[in-house]
């Protein structure tokens, strides 16, 4: 049986990108899924999309229940029903393909001298094992954290602080890693949910985590590489490449807050755990300055869709640079009795969401008819049926993923699974001559294999009518250039076992007018090195090789960046001073800087600022300036070193424009 599929062109900003939505229609079917294996963090992000919160739930905490009290009491001690399959079927139906399961575990551990360890109670262990296979079961994406621990968030942070802390961290993943030791990776763990200081003046409760010279930050990444060392270490196949979610300071997606994230050295599969109210004028304020009038402005006079767009594009620029993806673990707008306002919030926030790659997961407490910016109730828990303030909003959220709610059903007896599987070819060739092309690296939904001698590689991957699948160029051999065009016959290609093939051609670099200059060769300029530029109309990118050390070797985290300056940037037929920042960090061996319209100029109103600008670069040369490096151990980087090497430029001859 055929499906007949129309294909969309995706466009990134290293590689080429095909992306296949469902246009037809594909029935239901009710076979049992392959397990989930063998991909990486972003091919696993790519398949999960929006998500759903059980909120207020197993995170219930400050009770007065005793350790090894019958776990639904725990469930129930806000107010909220014990969690049913029938609720995660519910969820399922509606559409929702992820749930995060927010956990707290400190009610349920005590000390055991003959370990030396803080034991889970095996009631409580048990009963969350019930609750993630309500959702495990059903092929939908599982997140299970800490949440709300005492050891976490702290008065202040201290020495003494962090060593209980990671005491309590280490034991508790290594009993639920050695619990879930065989759980694809379907499911997910997330080492901390919002890690923050409830009392020290310094920093900020919910800010970005700075003050106190580094020190918050790095006692965060000193915890998430504890968390990661002790899942990878647990030894089984499932826990060497499950995705582990690494949150900043309170999980802020405060651009500073990010970049002081610290991806700990062969962490395997992460990524950046964040949380976005956004604008938080309309989504939860109740002061002056509120408005819950969506399009709108707060009272301060920001626009709620500008700052949506900052966000997302800011976020995107994160997880190019920290070379992770970012899940967006927590996102809602409380209901003030705005219903289409928070419908077009939904609408809004889930498109740019959706456009550069993020999952959102919606927070559901179970609250309704309050007015004090916690009213975030979705799915009333019992009778299992939608909100009716809330349902045009998840459908909104829905429409923007073309998921039609109702679609999923279950047979009994089977592995509940809408996911049909296929096989996919994907071949690469040489652009010029039309023969293919050994070692092009594919990053598919499956992992990333290399082409063989006849160009190809075989995948099998699943496709469903709500899903999407991508296979990105994301390497060529030497010589070559990442394509700027991809072609897959006349613009359709038919879905049947063993007949998909997308086919990818890869230019020379000559062709696709790359050049390359060693750093050092480069002739000097007023404060750094010279680029020439043959042809500003197609400057597609520069890409910059840098390695860097650190005479600390325990710095958690270390970094520098600069920028490509010119006086030829032009905007509104004006030339300007202007320039492209960069900034590289612990591990990395290029940045890539790209010309996108985007760039900076100098404030006149602030010799110390900058504005975002747009236009274009009109010159001939471009000048490579290094202004700053920083570590954990020194705001002024004295510690670190760092030589850069070959500097490549890349001009888009292509049809596709830069």
């Amino acid at each position: 049986m055929k499906k007949e599929m129309t294909g969309k062109l995706i466009s990134g900003l290293s590689a080429a990108a095909l992306a296949v939505t469902g246009m037809g229609t594909v029935p239901t079917a009710t076979v049992n899924a392959a397990p989930l294996s063998g991909k990486n963090a972003q091919s696993i992000v790519s398949q999960m999309k929006v998500g759903w919160n059980l909120g207020n739930t197993l995170d219930s905490a400050n009770t007065k229940f005793k350790y090894d009290d019958d776990p639904a009491k725990f469930a129930k001690a806000w107010g909220n029903p014990e969690p049913t399959d029938e609720l995660f079927l519910t969820v399922r139906t509606e559409g929702f393909n992820t749930v995060r399961i927010p956990t707290t575990w400190y009610q349920h551990i005590e000390w055991d001298e003959g370990s030396q360890m803080y034991l889970v109670s095996d009631t409580w262990m048990d009963y969350v094992k019930k609750t993630v296979d309500y959702a495990y079961d059903r092929d939908m994406f599982v997140i299970l954290n800490v949440h709300h621990e005492d050891w976490v968030n702290v008065s202040t942070f201290t020495d003494e602080t962090y060593a209980d802390a990671e005491k309590k961290l280490t034991d508790i993943w290594t009993q639920v890693a050695e619990t879930f030791k065989d759980y694809d990776q379907h499911l997910i763990f997330e080492g901390m949910n919002e890690p923050r200081q409830t009392g020290n003046p310094q920093v900020s409760e919910w800010g970005n985590g700075t003050g106190d010279d580094g020190y918050t930050a790095n006692y965060i990444n000193k915890l998430n590489a504890a968390f990661v060392k002790t899942v990878r270490g647990n030894g089984s196949a499932a826990n060497a490449e499950r995705l582990l979610m690494l949150p900043g300071y309170c999980a802020s997606n405060d651009k500073t807050a990010i970049q002081n994230i610290a991806i700990p050295e062969n962490a395997g599969n992460v990524a950046i755990s964040v949380h976005a109210y956004s604008p938080y004028f309309f989504t939860m304020a109740t002061d002056s300055y509120a408005n819950h009038v969506f399009p709108g402005k707060s009272g301060w006079g920001a626009d709620y869709e500008q700052e949506l767009s900052g966000m997302f594009k800011m976020l995107n620029q994160m997880q190019q640079e920290k070379g992770a993806p970012i899940i967006i673990g927590e996102f809602s707008a409380s209901d003030f009795d705005n219903t289409d306002s928070r419908v077009a919030w939904a609408t809004d926030y889930l498109t740019k969401a959706k456009e550069v790659g993020i999952p959102c997961v919606l927070w559901d407490n179970n609250v309704v008819g309050k007015s004090d910016g916690e009213a975030h109730g979705y799915v009333n828990r019992k009778d299992n049926t939608w909100y009716e303030q809330s349902k045009p909003v998840v459908d909104a959220m829905m429409a923007v993923y073309g998921i039609t709610p109702g679609a999923y059903t279950e047979d009994p007896g089977t592995k509940p699974t809408d996911l049909t599987a296929y096989q996919l070819e994907i071949t690469a060739y040489d652009k010029t001559t039309n023969e293919p092309l050994e070692g092009v690296e594919i990053t598919y939904p499956g992992g990333v294999e290399k082409t063989g001698a006849d160009g190809k590689i075989t995948t099998t991957f699943y496709y469903d009518e709500n899903d999407v699948m991508r296979a990105y160029v994301s390497a060529v051999p030497e010589g070559y250039a990442l394509p700027e065009l991809v072609e897959y016959g006349t613009g359709h290609f038919e879905l049947s076992e063993g007949d998909n093939s997308i086919k990818f051609y890869i230019p020379t670099a000559e062709a696709a007018g790359e050049t390359s200059f060693n750093y050092d060769e480069l002739d000097d300029g007023e404060e750094g090195k010279i680029i020439p530029i043959d042809d500003p109309e197609h400057l597609s990118k520069i890409i910059i090789e840098v390695n860097s050390a650190c005479e600390d070797e325990d710095a958690a985290w270390f970094c520098g960046g600069g920028g490509i300056c010119s006086s030829d940037f032009e905007e509104d037929g004006a030339a300007i001073w202007g320039f492209k920042e960069f900034q590289w960090n612990k591990g990395d061996t290029s940045v890539e800087v790209d010309f996108d319209g985007a760039f900076k100029k100098a404030d006149p109103d602030d010799p110390n600022g900058n504005l975002d600008a747009e236009g274009k670069f009109t010159g001939n040369e471009l000048e490579l300036r290094h202004w700053w490096k920083a570590s954990s151990g020194s705001k002024t980087g004295d510690d670190v070193t760092f030589t850069y090497g070959k500097i490549t430029v890349v001009y888009d001859k292509g049809d596709v424009a830069p």
